[in-house]
């Protein structure tokens, strides 16, 4: 049986072992300055907001060298679902504010010059980039034009005090692709401000030559989508049950017992993985086993009682957690905490009482009563993912069960998972 320090060593070495690798993201990538590419690792941390440097390395786990916006063109890292490209960028950023309480009072954008890595988009002829910082911006470059911004915000009429959607940017797509028969200008004046919807039409205008046998380069890459990963759990549990003195005993020690359980554990789930985030949830559903028998001896002022105490309850758990993952890498490490819901469905249970002395105690009616059906808890743990397989270690507390009249029980469980993501 695992001891809650043996437990505790175990899972802050996995945390430990997980704020490693969060520090040695290390993914193939590159950096192009001018005509020249360098190849190499880039330290990746899945940028939500737009990096301003990145560290790069020619030789892995080797030193890193910062790379700000003013000293390359471009970097890439080489991921599963392909190329993530940033270019640099001295340009004109909309400094307008997403708060009602910020907003302008006058019609006219104001900019700030910004030396930025904004993230492809769409490549070819028409290229689209995301520059992020508290919120989207997203910028257009065609062919050898200077690149703008995509003007989308709000401000408050001066007269009216009324706010105003400011859309410039659809009369600045239409300006851009009216050249191009394939593209419905129409449909122009009614795209959203977001990346898929801006992409698509960038893509579109991108693929006019083709039918004249000339496409042009015409590269997209998504910023990501919500992911839903289903898993099968397997392990071991061990329990420890605690138990203490209900309020109805009447003995006036207030002894602890406790006794030990190892059972098998399986189960399954399915993770829920947010975008261009470190952040998930997971829901699980849980097959749990306790099973233990517990002799207690107490000796009174005229009697002496041996108490045994068998139980075989069996439980569903449906277990909600948040999930915080370190890299994006090939191995993943991760913490989680959350909560446990049990619910009974199987609960076998014998008592027995032997007594030595001139009093008699009939509780006899104790061999009919059951636990109750739900225990509420709470989980941590830490683990590792590689690939689709996982290992895990998880500590739980839950508010446990009444063990006849004379003890509350609480289960104190630590689990040692496998688990496999399809």
């Amino acid at each position: 049986m695992l001891k809650p320090l043996q437990a505790l060593v175990l899972i802050s070495g996995l945390i430990c072992s997980a704020e490693s690798f969060a520090q040695n993201n290390q993914l193939q990538g590159y950096i192009i300055n001018g005509s020249d590419t360098t190849k190499g690792y880039v330290k990746y941390r899945n940028w939500d907001r737009s990096p301003e440097s990145v560290e790069f390395s020619t030789s892995n786990g080797t030193s890193f060298s910062k790379i700000v916006p003013a000293d390359v063109n471009e970097f890439g890292v080489y991921l599963k679902n392909g190329i993530e490209k940033y270019r640099s960028f001295n340009i004109n950023i909309d400094k307008s504010s997403d708060n009602i309480q910020n907003y302008r009072r006058t019609p006219e954008t104001v900019f700030e010059k910004k030396q930025i890595f904004a993230l492809v988009l769409a490549d070819g002829t028409m290229q689209l980039y995301n520059y992020k910082d508290k919120r989207d911006h997203f910028i257009l470059k065609k062919g050898s034009n200077e690149a703008i911004e995509l003007v989308s915000n709000k401000y408050i009429d001066a007269n009216t005090k009324n706010v105003v959607n400011n859309q410039q940017y659809k009369s600045q797509l239409y300006d851009a692709m009216n050249d191009c028969e394939k593209v419905d200008i129409k449909k122009v004046r009614t795209l959203a401000y977001s990346a898929s919807a801006l992409s698509n039409a960038v893509a579109l205008y991108n693929d006019c030559n083709s039918s004249a046998g000339s496409k042009t380069s015409n590269n997209t890459f998504e910023k990501g989508k919500p992911q839903l990963l289903f898993k099968l759990l397997a392990g071991t549990s061990f329990t420890k049950l605690s138990l203490t003195r209900s309020q109805s005993s009447d003995d006036p020690n207030n002894n602890i017992k406790s006794a030990n359980n190892t059972q098998p554990v399986i189960g399954l789930g399915v993770d829920y993985i947010l975008p261009r985030s470190n952040f998930g949830l997971l829901f699980e559903a849980q097959y749990y086993r306790l099973k233990s028998r517990i002799g207690i001896i107490e000796s009174g002022l005229s009697n002496t009682s041996i108490k045994q105490y068998a139980f075989d309850f069996k439980y569903i758990k449906a277990n909600a957690a948040a999930k915080y993952t370190f890299t994006q890498s090939n191995i993943k490490p991760f913490v989680i905490a959350g909560i446990t819901n049990s619910f009974v469905i199987n609960a076998k249970s014998d008592y027995s009482h032997v007594q030595e002395g001139p009093i008699a105690v009939d509780d006899t009616y104790l061999k009919d009563e059951k636990p109750g059906v739900y225990e509420m808890g709470f989980l941590g743990g830490a683990g590792l993912n590689y690939k689709n397989y996982g290992l895990e270690a998880r500590y739980e507390v839950t508010s446990g069960f009444d063990l006849y009249d004379f003890y509350n029980a609480k289960p104190k469980i630590i689990y040692l998972l496998l688990s496999y993501r399809f």
